[in-house]
């Protein structure tokens, strides 16, 4: 009990990042989540074995062993897709820890650096409105954004029929680099399963945008920033199968149809509840079985690095 008064007492200065992770034992870089901890012992990280079928569990139980303030997992006794993966972490998140200041997630290979995770939590400073940030692969001089061009076409037209049939308002959805400010809006759009295992993305979207009631593009601008990433490398081995490219129009019609049939009771509403915006008194349990997990008492403060605001806050 003690420790974990200790652990709320500084839990409004901690990070919480999800990995999902699916036989991921020859790809994770564990040694970079480990040195990145070190550096800035705010951010902690949960890494969500998704039912893995090779070595994973035992690299995330000598990971968890190297900073087991920092570093926690968590086991899904089967493979659900990524997106449970991510709800299932999240929701683990808010349970033990539901004062962290952010919780987000980050694909494990890493094709977006640790070392970008202060300019997302920067990008908050200035945007007293913002709930998410959002990692952008924007190809530009001074960037480097390496992604099979197929992918990016292919990308860049899905985007384009997600944006005209479900009013995204977004350049890159997909991207697996996302940092939500932790209210109460996050534990409403994380309370139920996603229609797709991998366009959870766009729903989470979507739930944010009708539980804060928003109506108007200017006000959705304020509330989701895309943060265009100044690194960006495709690590290949994609975990999408050429038969989820098939599936995926299904899941973007189901998406819509699901939208369509809130319009009236959510997207036309004007008014935003204050209660939307302050913390949870509760979350959902789940069936999963964790390891290390509360994380052990810490007295960390939060990481002072970050570039993702140039201006200061007032």
């Amino acid at each position: 009990m003690e420790g974990n008064v200790i652990r709320r007492e500084h839990a409004k200065q901690t990070t919480y990042i999800v990995v999902p992770c699916f036989n991921e034992a020859k790809r994770l870089p564990a040694a970079d989540f480990v040195s990145f901890v070190q550096k800035h012992p705010a951010v902690h990280f949960l890494f969500v074995n998704d039912g893995s079928t090779d070595g994973t569990a035992a690299l995330l139980a000598e990971l968890v062993r190297q900073s087991p303030e920092t570093l926690h997992s968590l086991t899904l006794e089967k493979n659900m897709g990524k997106g449970e993966a991510v709800r299932q972490g999240l929701l683990q998140v808010l349970k033990v820890c539901p004062d962290c200041a952010f919780a987000g997630y980050w694909d494990a290979d890493l094709s977006t650096p640790l070392e970008l995770i202060p300019d997302f939590l920067e990008a908050f400073s200035c945007r007293p409105d913002c709930q998410v940030i959002l990692g952008s692969r924007i190809r530009a001089a001074g960037r480097n954004i390496e992604r099979n061009d197929a992918r990016h076409y292919i990308g860049r037209i899905f985007s384009t029929i997600a944006q005209l049939f479900l009013q995204t308002h977004c350049y890159d959805t997909q991207c697996g680099a996302k940092v939500f400010l932790n209210t109460q809006a996050l534990q409403q759009i994380i309370r139920d399963p996603f229609v797709s295992r991998w366009l959870f993305d766009i729903e989470l979207l979507l739930r944010l945008r009708n539980t804060l009631r928003i109506t108007s593009t200017s006000r959705w601008h304020r509330a989701v920033f895309e943060l265009p990433l100044l690194t960006w490398i495709e690590k290949g081995d994609s975990r999408i199968q050429l038969l989820d490219f098939f599936r995926i129009p299904c899941d973007l019609l189901r998406i819509y149809a699901k939208r369509t049939n809130q319009t009236t009771a959510a997207y036309f509403t004007t008014h935003t509840p204050p209660s939307l915006f302050t913390s949870r008194s509760s979350t959902p349990t789940t069936s999963v079985r964790s390891e290390g997990w509360p994380p052990p008492p810490s007295g960390n403060t939060p990481c002072s690095e970050g570039r993702g605001c140039s201006q200061k806050p007032t």
